[in-house]
């Protein structure tokens, strides 16, 4: 019970801050539209922090997607072979997507250390490494989406 509650309760957090940050982005992009062609001075500031907003917007995605299984992926040959095949196949592909993630976790922190003193030119209160705090973070719920959903597959084949 307490397991699907916090489930359910960590895949509520990333649906809503993806429809945050989609927010967000659009009354970043509608503010500068009417500060540009209404008011003839453009913000400085707004273009940068949504095109931050939607690095992050991604990430997001990308975790969702992963955890509805929802990625695009071609099954074509999958469905040439026999069932057995086919999940040895999927366990294959869980495998590869846990050690890309691992990969894309590992150097994705090592980016977010490197960018620490880096700021945007038009925010300079906002640091680099906290738009690429998505990378670690995303590539990190992906990992544990994907691990989870090997290690069922797993049990499945038990």
């Amino acid at each position: 019970m307490r397991k699907k509650f916090g489930k359910r309760f960590i895949g509520l957090v990333i649906d809503n801050t993806g429809a945050i940050i989609m927010f967000i982005i659009i009354i970043l992009v509608f503010l500068q539209v009417i500060a540009r062609y209404v008011f003839k001075n453009p913000l400085s500031w707004s273009e940068e922090l949504a095109r931050c907003s939607l690095i992050w917007l991604v990430m997001v995605g990308a975790v969702m997607a992963s955890r509805d299984k929802e990625h695009l992926k071609i099954e074509g040959f999958v469905h040439l072979v026999s069932s057995k095949y086919q999940k040895l196949f999927y366990l294959f592909s869980d495998l590869i997507i846990i050690f890309v993630s691992s990969v894309i976790l590992f150097y994705g922190y090592s980016f977010v250390m490197l960018n620490r003193s880096q700021h945007l030119p038009s925010m300079s209160w906002l640091s680099i490494s906290w738009i690429c705090l998505s990378i670690p973070i995303g590539s990190g719920l992906i990992l544990i989406y994907t691990i989870e959903d090997f290690l069922k597959k797993v049990n499945i084949l038990k």
